[in-house]
């Protein structure tokens, strides 16, 4: 298994967990893009935290949030993908 490949499982891991956790999702768009956003903070946070306080045990959760986005990420592609869209504003 390649770096890569590693990483994509861990994208499809973090998937996994979310349908578990959170169940089937019919968000529309928008919303979709305000979780991304979220997600996206959250690796800001940490990406901080990482530049004000060092790598030591901050590079470990700065990964997860960025397996996190990922996650997202390709849930809204998942979504469009198979044409079951909800639409909204």
């Amino acid at each position: 298994m390649t770096h890569r490949d590693a990483i994509y499982a861990d994208i499809s891991a973090e998937r996994d967990s979310q349908d578990a956790k959170w169940g089937p999702q019919t968000h529309s768009l928008p919303v979709w893009n305000a979780i991304l956003a979220e997600e996206c903070g959250e690796v800001a946070e940490a990406a901080l935290t990482v530049a004000f306080h060092g790598e030591e045990g901050h590079l470990d959760h700065l990964r997860e949030e960025l397996i996190q986005v990922a996650a997202v990420a390709v849930h809204i592609i998942e979504k469009l993908d198979s044409g079951d869209w909800v639409r909204g504003v």
